[in-house]
């Protein structure tokens, strides 16, 4: 299972609005390439009626065929993110992390103790492809960029990966700083030794974690990245459906009111939409 630190400060809770406004379109048609939408088919509708000659309803005919094509205009244009992307880099490479404020820029982290010396992961460049695609792909949805190259002093949020034996992890899948909020230039901790096992579950580890890290909290039920059911629910991504908050069982959440949690909703808010 993953593990979670919760910062000393007392807990915030912060109620994020579960339906933000963004400037980037949502049609499917376009972002995804999905059939035609009933907009397009009421524009089809129109412009046959137009080049019928107008048949039926005259000028009704005509302003309804202007109403669709305004549409179709609207769901064309450029879409506009709601800011530069949230980098998550994947670190494989290894380092020195010491104790204090956290600031992936720095190698600093409120999860240790003391200087921790991590070792380079010597994963095979088959599998950190495969986990590389799979991160992405459960963060496509979002405004987010994955990457594997360092950004060094640029703003990032980092998962490292660590040998499963190793104190900081104690044998969890993960470890995360779990403050309710957005965690600025976060660094996260994922079981090499779990990734290695299974590249699915290692890819769901980091998910998890950097859900932690953006003020999520853990669901009971799958399917969802959040859900406690790591290794039964390694391929699901951030559903937009209410699920019970908790880890075991479910229970009253502890970063929202309610007893539910949206997971697409809060990262969506945390980082806003992919424009494709």
């Amino acid at each position: 299972m993953n593990r979670i630190a919760c910062a000393s400060v007392p807990v915030i809770i912060v109620l994020v609005s579960l339906a933000p406004a963004w400037g980037c379109t949502t049609d499917p048609a376009v972002v995804s390439g999905a059939p035609l939408g009933a907009g397009d088919a009421s524009t089809s509708a129109a412009d046959s009626s137009v080049d019928a000659g107008g048949t039926g309803d005259g000028d009704g005919a005509a302003a309804t065929k202007d109403a669709a094509d305004a549409a179709d205009a609207a769901d064309a244009a450029p879409c506009s993110p709601p800011g530069p992307p949230l980098t998550v880099f994947l670190d494989r490479a290894g380092g020195t992390w010491t104790p204090g404020a956290t600031d992936s820029r720095t190698n600093a982290t409120a999860l240790l103790s003391q200087t921790t010396a991590v070792p380079a992961w010597t994963v095979a460049q088959p599998a950190w492809t495969s986990l590389m695609k799979c991160v992405a792909d459960k963060f496509a949805t979002f405004n987010v960029k994955v990457t594997d190259v360092d950004p060094a002093t640029a703003v990032h949020l980092e998962v490292v990966f660590a040998p499963g034996n190793m104190a900081l992890l104690s044998g969890a899948s993960s470890i995360a700083e779990a403050t309710c909020a957005v965690v600025p230039n976060a660094v996260a901790f994922v079981s090499s030794t779990y990734a290695d096992a299974n590249i699915l579950n290692g890819c769901a580890a980091v998910a998890s974690a950097v859900g932690f890290s953006l003020g999520l909290e853990a669901v009971t039920v799958c399917p969802d990245a959040m859900s406690n059911m790591q290794t039964s629910c390694a391929t699901a991504g951030f559903t937009n459906v209410a699920l019970p908050c908790g880890t075991t069982a479910a229970q009253t959440c502890t970063c929202q009111a309610g007893s539910t949690q949206n997971s697409f909703l809060r990262v969506l808010a945390a980082t806003g939409p992919a424009c494709l």
